[in-house]
């Protein structure tokens, strides 16, 4: 589920450990992990922003990062 408001579903300040959050939250294997926030950011056009803080970026981005969190899980 992706909330209307992205920004409620944004829960850290490097989107990396934002895209994590889940996919720890669920048990999977570090490793796994990274794999799965690659292959989402590269999803939503959001790999250059790995590092940014997902609270600044543009209501668009926010959302396509919202949907990264979900794509990692």
């Amino acid at each position: 589920v992706v909330f209307q408001n992205p920004e409620d579903q944004l829960v850290t300040t490097v989107l990396e450990d934002d895209v994590a959050f889940g996919p720890e939250n669920l048990g999977i294997e570090r490793s796994r992990i990274g794999e799965r926030i690659d292959d989402s950011l590269k999803s939503v056009g959001l790999v250059s922003f790995r590092q940014s803080d997902p609270t600044r970026m543009s209501g668009g981005q926010q959302q396509r990062a919202a949907i990264a969190g979900m794509l990692a899980m």
